[in-house]
């Protein structure tokens, strides 16, 4: 997992994680044998990505995300990603790890915290990238 995850001991570490709650969380056979076969190293990770199960798995996950995301204000996907970047420092920390390379999250600059233009039905930009609040 260390080499899907780029050599980065944290977020290897974070993948095996969410791989374990997806195996408690499961009761399907199939994907609990190909979680522990990935978790066990007799499976890359790139394998069990490719896995139409699991792909049906993480598609179902993503949507409920996206329905959830879509809730929030733009501020509130700001403050979300910050506690997420906090989490993470924290994690590496721990493991003795500097923080990730990655500049901060600026309101409008990075697809998860774009304005959807869908609610901002007055912009006239068209852009497809929608403006923050109070920045027309």
């Amino acid at each position: 997992m260390t080499r899907f995850a780029r050599g980065d001991a944290a977020r290897a570490a974070r993948l095996r994680d969410n791989l374990r709650t997806i195996l408690d969380r499961t009761t399907d056979p199939h994907l609990r044998a190909i979680i522990q076969r990935t978790l066990d190293g007799s499976m890359s990770v790139r394998e069990l990505a490719r896995d139409p199960q699991f792909e049906q798995e993480l598609d179902q996950g993503m949507s409920r995300f996206a329905r959830w995301w879509e809730h929030l204000s733009p501020e509130q996907r700001e403050q979300v990603v910050r506690e997420g970047r906090e989490q993470e420092a924290a994690r590496r920390e721990a493991l003795g790890l500097p923080p990730p390379q990655e500049p901060p999250p600026v309101l409008g600059r990075t697809p998860l915290l774009r304005v959807d233009p869908d609610d901002h039905p007055d912009d006239d930009a068209g852009s497809g990238h929608g403006t923050a609040p109070g920045a027309r």
